[in-house]
C-alpha cells in the first residue's frame, strides 16, 4: 500500500489536458491548489483529496437543469457529482482544454 501512497493525484499533458481518476472538487479551483495537497498519506475520507479520487459526474452531465456546480455524491456515500457547467468553470479558469479521468468504464470505450 505504500507504493499507492506516492502514486501522483493528477497528471497535465502538453499544459492542455488534465488527467484524475475521479474528478473535480468544489475546494479546488486551481492546478495550484492540487501541487499544494499532501500526496503522500493514505487518502481521507473527505476533503479534496478525495474528490480527486472519487467524485463522479452527473448522471445528467451536460443536460443538467440546475446551476448547482456539486451535488453530494450520494451513490458513492463520499465526495460530490459535478457538473458539465463546474468543468467548463475549471477549465476556463485554468487555461485547460479537457479534463480526462479514468475511475469508470465507458460502454462506448
Amino acid at each position: 500500500m505504500e507504493a499507492f501512497d506516492c502514486l501522483p493525484l493528477a497528471a497535465l499533458i502538453n499544459q492542455q489536458f488534465l488527467c484524475v481518476h475521479g474528478g473535480l472538487s468544489p475546494e479546488i479551483h486551481s492546478l495550484n491548489d492540487i501541487k499544494k495537497m499532501d500526496r503522500y498519506r493514505e487518502p481521507p475520507t473527505h476533503g479534496p483529496m478525495c474528490d480527486i479520487l472519487w467524485s463522479d459526474p452527473t448522471e445528467d452531465f451536460g443536460q443538467e437543469r440546475n446551476n448547482s456546480h456539486f451535488s453530494q455524491n450520494s451513490v458513492r456515500g463520499c465526495s460530490f457529482f459535478y457538473s458539465y457547467a463546474a468543468v467548463c468553470a475549471f477549465l476556463q479558469a485554468n487555461n485547460l482544454l479537457c479534463l480526462i479521468r479514468a475511475h469508470e468504464a465507458q460502454d462506448a470505450g
